[in-house]
């Protein structure tokens, strides 16, 4: 068998709207892909964009919980690639 490993290093920017109890928000943002195939060992980093939607609910003052999704845009130097992670998660401010 063989398998693709992919490492994503991203800068993103996050936007949320104002609202009571819960924000919705965006986020865009650029990055690097470092992908490694094996047991081939060929290697290879291209850039990566991103935008996302998501919404954070309200929990305590500066902790959310968080529903979000990204789509992301790799670009190689022979085709381009994309797929779409939905994350879930806590978000709590230091």
């Amino acid at each position: 068998g063989s398998s693709l490993n992919n490492v994503r290093v991203t800068a993103q920017a996050k936007y949320a709207f104002e609202g009571k109890d819960f924000q919705p928000y965006i986020l865009a943002g650029p990055g690097l892909v470092f992908q490694n195939l094996s047991p081939s060992g060929d290697s290879t980093t291209n850039f990566d964009a991103l935008g996302g939607l998501g919404i954070q609910f309200d929990l305590a003052p500066r902790t959310h919980l968080f529903v979000e999704a990204k789509y992301n845009f790799i670009m190689s130097q022979t085709t381009t690639f994309s797929d779409v992670p939905v994350s879930a998660g806590l978000w709590v401010g230091l």
